[in-house]
């Protein structure tokens, strides 16, 4: 089952990363909507959004992997979800602010799920 996680995560970071050059080279177009002391409240307000959102996701795809009502598609979709919505995060944090740098730690957090969907396949 192991190939069944590492692809659609392999692709969920693929997409992320496009994701993010994208709206990295369109902000750096736009000019900046948030600056100053309110882009720092806006990156910690995203990156505790980003964090807290780890651990339940964990459990809820832990409980969906012990179910045995869930299917196998389902299962593998929501973690592709997990996988790709931090760079959500970075997005809108790069679009709001046009600090891609900064954006990238939000996004670098794709791989802290990719890496925990491995975890949760171990507990399975």
């Amino acid at each position: 089952m192991r190939r069944q996680w590492i692809l659609p995560g392999i692709v969920a970071l693929l997409i992320a990363a496009g994701l993010y050059a994208g709206a990295s080279a369109v902000a750096g177009i736009l000019p900046a909507l948030v600056q100053g002391l309110a882009a720092v409240v806006v990156f910690l307000f995203l990156l505790g959004i980003s964090l807290a959102e780890i651990p339940v996701m964990l459990f809820g795809l832990r409980r969906m992997a012990h179910s045995a009502t869930t299917p196998g598609w389902m299962l593998i979709a929501t973690y592709f979800i997990y996988v790709i919505f931090g760079a959500v995060y970075a997005s809108v944090f790069a679009l709001l602010t046009t600090q891609v740098v900064w954006g990238l730690v939000l996004v670098a957090l794709c791989l802290a799920r990719f890496v925990s969907g491995m975890w949760i396949y171990e507990r399975a």
